[in-house]
């Protein structure tokens, strides 16, 4: 490994960051990284992508990158130049003739060159006012249909018409819509009696023109009989909603002690439920055995910093949660001892990061 290599990883160290979260912050491949770090620059495309990358890296973990080169001088390859293609000049000879002058044949090629240009010249206008001609003879011939179409369209509409009014006579004619009621002048057909028999059992005569007649006892008992079976209906839709609404909240901790809970991966980062017991609260120690990067937030990394800065060998902090929950990131988890009320939690990773949520 080479001094620039080792002096860049302990830079990345001390901040807490692995290979992935540098990849994240630079969009350089974790390979080239790990090529920059070992000092194997061969596995980079070339001498100008080396002091880039490494001026990228340089800056993503807080270093100086031109000092950085500078100080290092032997580590990084040096600029390959840049090869420059001189262009090469070939010296034309005029053919002559037999006689000494020159060869007149250049002249035929350059009259025949010429009549060939003109004759493509007038060829491409030619195709174009021949195409144009071709459409519009098209667009003329169908017109005339077009227009007949129309007109046998439009000749067909009042038939359709005229077919449907008689239906809608029908079907606004309460004499025969129902209801048991005959209007006078108006013959019943035959075999009717017996499904539109009289409210009352004799004619019904002309209602007067102030709509005061009562009801027909076939009305009421229509209308009865609709409305009876929407009362258990409504009552029983007001049980299913007084049901579905019953309460599906977290039961309360009667156990005397936080449940911690993990509840699953939100992107990298593991996710625990703290319930503390009733009328209790949560509080979250950290440990640390060693130099690691800590972040603690107060609900997310966009709330309250509660602590931003490398730990010390032997130092304990607690932090109290409240309903924002707590956001942890803990550059070096092998240090790094993260507890709730006692209860160790841990994702396995060298970084970790936790999200606890407070559960009441």
């Amino acid at each position: 490994m080479s001094d620039l290599g080792q002096q860049l990883k302990d830079a990345r160290m001390q901040k807490g960051l692995s290979l992935e979260d540098v990849q994240e912050m630079t969009k350089i491949r974790k390979r080239y990284l790990e090529a920059i770090e070992q000092g194997d620059f061969k596995v980079l495309p070339g001498s100008f992508y080396v002091r880039a990358f490494i001026k990228t890296y340089a800056e993503a973990v807080d270093l100086d990158p031109e000092l950085l080169l500078q100080n290092h001088p032997k580590d990084v390859p040096a600029a390959e130049p840049e090869n420059v293609m001189e262009p090469v000049l070939t010296k034309r000879s005029a053919r002559t003739s037999a006689g000494g002058g020159p060869a007149r044949s250049g002249g035929s090629r350059g009259e025949g060159s010429k009549g060939l240009s003109t004759a493509l010249m007038w060829t491409f206008p030619i195709l174009i006012l021949l195409i144009v001609g071709i459409v519009y003879f098209n667009n003329t011939k169908d017109a005339p249909e077009t227009a007949g179409t129309g007109e046998e369209t439009t000749a067909q509409q009042p038939a359709d018409n005229s077919t449907t009014e008689p239906a809608g006579e029908e079907a606004a004619d309460p004499g025969t819509t129902g209801g048991g009621v005959q209007t006078p002048g108006t013959d019943t057909p035959e075999g009717t009696d017996a499904t539109t028999p009289p409210a009352d059992g004799t004619e019904t005569a002309t209602p007067p023109a102030d709509n005061t007649t009562p009801p027909t006892e076939g009305t009421e008992t229509g209308t009865a009989e609709g409305t009876d079976p929407a009362a258990p209906g409504t009552d029983e839709a007001g049980q299913t909603g007084e049901e579905g609404t019953e309460d599906t909240g977290t039961a309360p901790n009667t156990s005397g002690s936080t449940v911690v809970t993990p509840a699953g991966q939100e992107g990298k980062t593991t996710v625990f439920n703290a319930q503390p017991a009733q009328g209790g609260t949560v509080k979250v120690t950290i440990n640390a055995s060693g130099m690691s990067w800590l972040e603690v937030y107060r609900g997310s990394t966009s709330g309250e910093k509660l602590y931003y800065q490398n730990t010390q060998e032997g130092e304990a902090l607690t932090f109290d949660m409240d309903a924002q929950g707590l956001y942890i990131k803990s550059g070096y988890s092998p240090v790094t001892d993260i507890r709730i009320d006692g209860q160790p939690i841990t994702d396995g990773k060298t970084t970790s990061r936790f999200k606890v949520n407070l559960v009441n």
